[in-house]
């Protein structure tokens, strides 16, 4: 036991899981994923409470998810998957300046069969370009740099499922 407990502290850590508060209250989480450290490839995955959808929580978490993944963990290519059904969370990961990359089909088994995932994803090189001024999104479109919008005062990825993440 002792042996398997020194190897797990010994481990690099491969998963950053956060909560979203919205002036104290939690509304919704998010999780960067190192999936490739040899790589430098890491996912993001998020969710948040429906009474808050549609006010910029979801994009200020997404947006403090590429910031560690990119900034704090060093890594060059992240991803992220949505449900097709639900394009307010295509718009989000738009949004976050991730391109569309195709769709995965049946990636999950639900009563009334597979459901698909699109794929998204951000190059370190084009988010730090966007979000750092004005520039060229690939396709062509011109964006500002991405800000969270909510007017409830977004307090997005403040603090550790499982304490600090260092």
């Amino acid at each position: 036991m002792f042996g398997l407990c020194l190897a797990w502290s010994h481990t690099p850590r491969q998963r950053f899981a956060y909560a979203a508060r919205v002036e104290g209250d939690v509304v919704g989480m998010g999780e960067l994923h190192v999936r490739g450290r040899g790589q430098c490839q890491g996912e993001i995955t998020y969710a948040v409470h429906p009474r808050v959808r549609g006010q910029g929580v979801g994009t200020a978490v997404g947006e403090g998810l590429l910031a560690r993944g990119f900034e704090d963990r060093g890594l060059h290519r992240i991803h992220a998957t949505c449900d097709p059904r639900i394009p307010g969370s295509a718009r989000v990961l738009g949004k976050l300046v991730m391109t569309r990359e195709g769709r995965h089909r049946h990636t999950a088994l639900i009563r009334a069969g597979g459901r698909d995932s699109d794929m998204f994803r951000a190059f370190k090189d084009e988010w730090r370009a966007i979000t750092t001024g004005m520039t060229r999104r690939p396709g062509g479109a011109v964006r500002p740099r991405a800000v969270c919008c909510c007017a409830l005062r977004c307090e997005p990825v403040l603090f550790s499922k499982a304490g600090a993440d260092r």
